[in-house]
């Protein structure tokens, strides 16, 4: 993760996985063939519980709710892997939403109601577009769209070296 994780691929990129959710999508192709998405995505989890056992367990306990954030494009199946995973490393409860939604979440109660909002989310790999209604601080999709911004080449790394 984080710091650790990024030397490790500097050091030795041809042994590192970038973009794993866009991996994970399959929207491109797979340099580690002997490695299945679910195999990935439980190393992610384990990695992260022990992340969360070091820094944020012995001084608050585990939260009982986690959120995860994903593509518009990703399907119900991959929701509910990580879905699953979440529950495995001890969350009892689990929202997976997609990542403009959450975007505009923080907004809500400034934007107007009966609006329409065209909500962008550029992150490490995705440009994700959804139009999200606001009623009565609460949103609702009304169609989304998503697309890989960077080829295979490249995969997510040209965010490192923007500045």
């Amino acid at each position: 993760f984080g710091h650790d994780a990024k030397a490790r691929s500097d050091a030795d990129p041809d042994k590192a996985l970038f973009a794993l959710k866009r991996y994970l999508a399959g929207d491109f192709e797979r340099p580690f063939d002997r490695f299945t998405p679910k195999m990935v995505l439980n190393d992610f989890f384990a990695q992260l519980r022990r992340v969360m056992d070091r820094s944020l367990l012995s001084r608050i306990g585990l939260p009982e709710r986690c959120v995860l954030t994903v593509p518009v494009e990703f399907d119900a199946d991959l929701r509910s892997v990580y879905r699953a995973f979440a529950h495995e490393i001890g969350f009892e409860r689990v929202a997976v939403i997609a990542e403009p939604i959450a975007a505009a979440l923080p907004h809500v109660s400034d934007l107007p109601n009966g609006s329409n909002v065209l909500v962008m989310d550029w992150g490490g790999g995705t440009l994700d577009i959804a139009v999200l209604r606001v009623l009565h601080d609460q949103l609702t999709e009304l169609g989304h769209a998503g697309s890989p911004l960077v080829d295979d080449h490249l995969k997510a790394r040209r965010i490192d070296h923007w500045r």
